[in-house]
Parts: C-alpha cells; sequence; structure tokens
C-alpha cells in the first residue's frame, strides 16, 4: 500500500500523478542497471547488472534520473556502455577496474573481496588462453595491471605494470601544457604517464585502447573476432560520463580556511615554494601547474622507485619509462641500472590531490603510501619528497633552480597530511549530498518508483561518508572526532532507509542524513566549495 503521510496533501498529489503517468513505463521499462536488493553488500548490490545494455539512451530516455533532468542523457548512456559493456570480450567492463562503489579505482583490499569467477580475474580462467593478459602483480600488495601503452608489436617484451588509475575530476586534469617539451600528438592527458590513450591521444580515443588491452577473449586481440570497437557514438557518450564524475571546478587556496590548525598549517606548508612546494605542480591541490594551469608531465625520481621494475624473461629489468615509448624498438631510457632499460622519456603526468587521500593510488606502482588501504597512506607519500629519489630528480632540480634552494618538506609531512585529508572529507562530503540530494528529488517525485536507483545513491553516499570518516580517524591524533560521530550517526540513518520498505520513512532519514552531513562539512572549513559532475549520480 502507498503511504502519503508525512507530506502536504499537496506533494501526494503530485506524487499520486507521477506515477500513474508513469504506469506504462512501469510495464514496459527493463531494469537499466538494476541494484541487488537492500540487505545485500553494498559493493556488490551497487555494481550487479544483470546484462549489458543493448542501447543505452533507450534505456536512459526511461531512467528516472534522465526524466527528472538530474542526469543529461548522454552522460547516462555513456554510464550504462561504462558499467554494462563486454563489447563481446572476456567479460570485463570499465566498470571491472572502477567500479564507483571503490572510488572508481582497485586496490588489495577490493581485489580480495571479489569472488574468483570475478571477470577481473579472467586471466586465470583455464577455459581461457589469456595467461598474458595480466601479470601475478594483480594480485599483488601493489594490485598493478599489466599495460602495453607503448603498443603491441612485443607484448612481452615491451609493457609496464601500473596501478588503476581513479577516473574522477578528469575535466579538471587533462589538457596538455605545452611547456613540459612532450608530444603535441598526445593532444590530452590520460593515463599515469599522460600518453595513455592511443591514434590522437584523447579521453574520447581512450576506449580504444582499453578494449584492445583488457577486453580480448584471445591472446590474437583481433577485432571483431576478440572484441568488438567501440562506436563512434559510444565514444563520445564515455568521454561524456567521465568528464561528469567528480569535481568539474578547481579551488582557490587562498580563499580556503581550515578549522584544524594543523591542517592550516599544512596548507600554509603546502603552498610555500621553500617548504612543500606542492602547489607549484599540484596548483590548488589538483592536477595542473601553478604557472599555466595545465597538466604538466614531470620527472620527479618516482620511476626509480623499488617497485616499479619487471623482470624479463631473458632476466633483463625493464622500469617503466613514462611518456613517450610508442613506436621505439628497444628501450631508450636509462633509470638506476646503467644502461637503457625503459621506453619513454622519464615523465609522468600529474594526478589531481583533492581526491588522493582515499582513492590512492600513491604514484603508478602504489610505491609509497598504504597500499592496502589508501586512508592511512597519504603521509606516505608525501614523505616521497623527502627521499633522494626526488631530491636529485630533474623536476626537483628544475625547482631548487627557480627558488634557489632546496624543498624543505620533511618537518610538514604529518601537517600537509592533515590538510589533504581535510580537503579529501570536505569533498568526500560533498559528494555523498549530491547524491543524497538526487536520492530525496526522485523520492518526492516518483515516491517508490525505481526505488533500486534511490537505494543505489543511499548506498553509494553512505560510501562517501564512510570515506570521510575514516580519512579523517587515521590521521594523527584524529580529525574532527565530534563530525566523525555524526557521519557515523548518518550511516545508520542512511541503512534504515535502505532496509525500509516505506518511502516516507526512506525520505525522512535522507533528510536528516542530509542535515549531518551538511552540518560536518562546514565543520571542516569554508570555502571548500566543489561543483560536481552529474556522473556521479549514475552507478
Amino acid at each position: 500500500m502507498i503511504r502519503f503521510d508525512n507530506i502536504p496533501y499537496s506533494g501526494a498529489a503530485r506524487v499520486g500523478s507521477a506515477l500513474f503517468g508513469l504506469l506504462p513505463l512501469l510495464l514496459l521499462t527493463a531494469a537499466c542497471g538494476d541494484i541487488a536488493p537492500s540487505g545485500t553488500d553494498e559493493g556488490a548490490a551497487i555494481t550487479s547488472v544483470n546484462q549489458a545494455v543493448t542501447d543505452p539512451l533507450a534505456a536512459c530516455n526511461q531512467d528516472p534520473r534522465v526524466t527528472l533532468g538530474l542526469v543529461p542523457a548522454a552522460v547516462c548512456a555513456g554510464a550504462r556502455v561504462f558499467f554494462d559493456e563486454t563489447f563481446n570480450g572476456n567479460g570485463r567492463t570499465c566498470g571491472s577496474c572502477h567500479p564507483a562503489a571503490n572510488n572508481f579505482t582497485i586496490e588489495p583490499a577490493s581485489i580480495a573481496a571479489l569472488g574468483p569467477s570475478d571477470p577481473l580475474f579472467v586471466a586465470e580462467n583455464p577455459a581461457f588462453d589469456l595467461s598474458s593478459l595480466e601479470t601475478a602483480d594483480l594480485r599483488s600488495s601493489f594490485a598493478l595491471v599489466k599495460e602495453n601503452v607503448d603498443g603491441f608489436e612485443d607484448i612481452q617484451r615491451k609493457f609496464v605494470t601500473r596501478a588503476v588509475s581513479h577516473t574522477l575530476s578528469l575535466a579538471t586534469s587533462i589538457t596538455r601544457d605545452p611547456a613540459d617539451g612532450t608530444s603535441s600528438l598526445v593532444t590530452q592527458r590520460t593515463g599515469w604517464g599522460g600518453d595513455g590513450s592511443p591514434g590522437d591521444g584523447s579521453l574520447r580515443s581512450f576506449l580504444d585502447g582499453a578494449i584492445k588491452q583488457h577486453f580480448p577473449k584471445d591472446p590474437s586481440r583481433t577485432p571483431g573476432v576478440s572484441f568488438r570497437l567501440a562506436s563512434n557514438a559510444e565514444k563520445d557518450q564515455v568521454a561524456a560520463f567521465q568528464l561528469a564524475l567528480g569535481r568539474t571546478n578547481e579551488l582557490n587556496l587562498n580563499q580556503v580556511t581550515l578549522t584544524d590548525s594543523g591542517a592550516s598549517a599544512g596548507k600554509a606548508a603546502f603552498m610555500d615554494p621553500l617548504v612543500g612546494r606542492c602547489n607549484e605542480c599540484h596548483g590548488n591541490a589538483g592536477a595542473n601547474a601553478l604557472l599555466s594551469g595545465k597538466n604538466r608531465n614531470f620527472n620527479t625520481g618516482a620511476l626509480n622507485a623499488p617497485t616499479s621494475f619487471s623482470t624479463l624473461a631473458d632476466g633483463r629489468f625493464l622500469f617503466d619509462g613514462g611518456f613517450g615509448g610508442q613506436g621505439l624498438p628497444n628501450m631508450n631510457f636509462t633509470t638506476v641500472t646503467g644502461q637503457p632499460d625503459a621506453f619513454g622519456d622519464g615523465t609522468f603526468s600529474v594526478p589531481p590531490l583533492i581526491e588522493a587521500a582515499d582513492t590512492g593510488p600513491f604514484f603508478h606502482t602504489h610505491a609509497f603510501g598504504n597500499d592496502a588501504d589508501p586512508t592511512q597512506g597519504i603521509e606516505g607519500a608525501v614523505s616521497f619528497y623527502t627521499t633522494d629519489f626526488f631530491l636529485s630528480s630533474p623536476a626537483a632540480k628544475e625547482l631548487d633552480a627557480r627558488f634557489g634552494a632546496p624543498v624543505n618538506v620533511a618537518a610538514a609531512v604529518n601537517d600537509i597530511g592533515r590538510f589533504l585529508r581535510v580537503l579529501n572529507a570536505s569533498f568526500n562530503l560533498a559528494l555523498a549530498k549530491q547524491r543524497l540530494d538526487a536520492a530525496r528529488t526522485l523520492n518526492i517525485s516518483y515516491w517508490s518508483y525505481r526505488e533500486d536507483v534511490q537505494k543505489g545513491l543511499l548506498n553509494l553516499a553512505s560510501e562517501e561518508i564512510d570515506d570521510a570518516v575514516r580519512v579523517l580517524s587515521h590521521s594523527l591524533p584524529d580529525l574532527h572526532p565530534a563530525q566523525q560521530t555524526s557521519l557515523q550517526n548518518a550511516r545508520v540513518l542512511l541503512a534504515q532507509g535502505i532496509a525500509t520498505t516505506d518511502p516516507a520513512v526512506r525520505r525522512a532519514r535522507t533528510e536528516s542524513a542530509i542535515a549531518l552531513v551538511q552540518a560536518a562539512k562546514a565543520a571542516l572549513g569554508s570555502n571548500m566549495n566543489f561543483q560536481l559532475g552529474a556522473g556521479n549520480l549514475m552507478f
């Protein structure tokens, strides 16, 4: 029975009218990315789907997020391709490595939670001849995937193993900076090296490389046999979705104030070119150089870190040379072995920092920080800039010449960590509120219609709140304990809202959680104002 208590009569009439108007769609529409019933594991509930869609736009035209104007149809369609489409390959989707419930990345803990039949492990399935698809590093403590970013002409001797980058806030981080001297033939900066996309190097073309790299069902990688390539429409849709994930704006750190004194000191050290110097390459804690506002490649020495190499069958070491190894027949770049041991020029693309404290990965191989639980590791990542790897690198030397002295970050590592934790928690709470607001809007407009979407948004919001709590609690001493408690209470409310069969109860619990999230975010500081993309409402 539909109940209309707890809302005004006029609101009940609007809901009833909307439900009667939608009745034909309820009878005709198949579920679009249905999630599992409430009470199941949150991650599994969000990521499970019935089958890949064949017409994502048709499905999205019947999605309540689209009909209400919360999500553009193209962004919704891109999400359906991203999460559901296997491209006639081995069963993987883009969401296999970039699940929405895990900040669009994977790490050892999330990998360990997957069942043995998950498509992520298809290379281990003896029914397929795909042992060359991945290396043992996928199951390692660093969770690295095999990438033939420099070409497929010699897949056993020309590859790298890299952590899975999250796909948040790409709209702010992929504009090429000509000042870094890397090739203009790669039009946008994608992946760890900045050249992760084939063809013209654009985000739109990234889908081609991902399909060929991760989706084949046989080692020949033959289009039309091993997989199908994406259509132009699918490329446009997936690019639209990816550009609508995370933030679409940069902060102005000069206007940001922080309540915690340690975090405030960390902000000052972050911005001081003679202390942290972080702001020069991560302007406003994003991914762009302060001088240009664009994404610039650097050789920071991270490629020399101990986890950055593979051992080939002939006993030689293969390091990850970053950008620019395409078309090279032999290793051309020398790292620590004294002879050419990498393909590329030694430079890597800069990732954004606002998202870092709960997502990782920390550098292209998880070499610093806590690879098992990213929320424990941001201080370890900051401490990289105290090592000889960085201090003797070309990037450090260039900055030393500009400012007349080496960076002196050692004493500020913990404060900078606190600063980045607060930024990250504020971002988590902004995402949570965006999803809670959308769930509330759907509840008011459609009551219990497609409650799977409402519950999915509540689940995602709860995950973000949990991320914020863990990010704050893993600082020493922990940050904002009172807000941590109120956020835990918000999660209890959301669990009740997910479990209930009464839409009015769900709405009340959602509204109470929104109030707690808003208050907690305000307590962290001011002017951490994030413009968020509509893609965050998809899963």
